[in-house]
């Protein structure tokens, strides 16, 4: 099995960070009462892969700007990092590869590169 999480780089995620106490509205500076704050904010994506005789090394992606796709999945994470440790950690022919329901898990090219190389996987 595999994951990501994806990690905000500023913690704006507690409700008691988002409020603004006054006494009075009119003297509270528009900087205070006005923040801008961006469309996608900054993040990181950290990966990592687990199995019955392991934890990969966690693999972190710097400051990611979009969602990953099927081809990214396919060569950063399952041909770059699973694969591998898969190779170093089984001992079986076959391998249960059970993803979760992300799109990029399930492109054409992943699923097929899957099943090339002999792996169980769930659909």
């Amino acid at each position: 099995m595999d994951d990501e999480k994806y990690f905000l780089l500023q913690d704006k995620s507690g409700p008691t960070n988002r409020g603004l106490y006054t006494s009075d509205k009119r003297t509270t500076p528009s900087q205070i009462k006005f923040k801008r704050t961006q469309k996608f904010e900054p993040k990181i994506l950290v990966w990592i892969a687990i199995s019955e005789n392991g934890i990969s090394k966690s693999f972190v992606f710097a400051k990611q700007k979009q969602a990953v796709n099927p081809i990214t999945y396919l060569d950063n994470y399952i041909v770059a990092r699973l694969m591998p440790f898969i190779t170093s950690h089984q001992k079986k022919e076959k391998v249960l590869f059970w993803p979760d329901l992300a799109s990029s898990h399930y492109g054409h090219n992943v699923v097929q590169y899957l099943d090339e190389y002999m792996f169980f996987h769930l659909i």
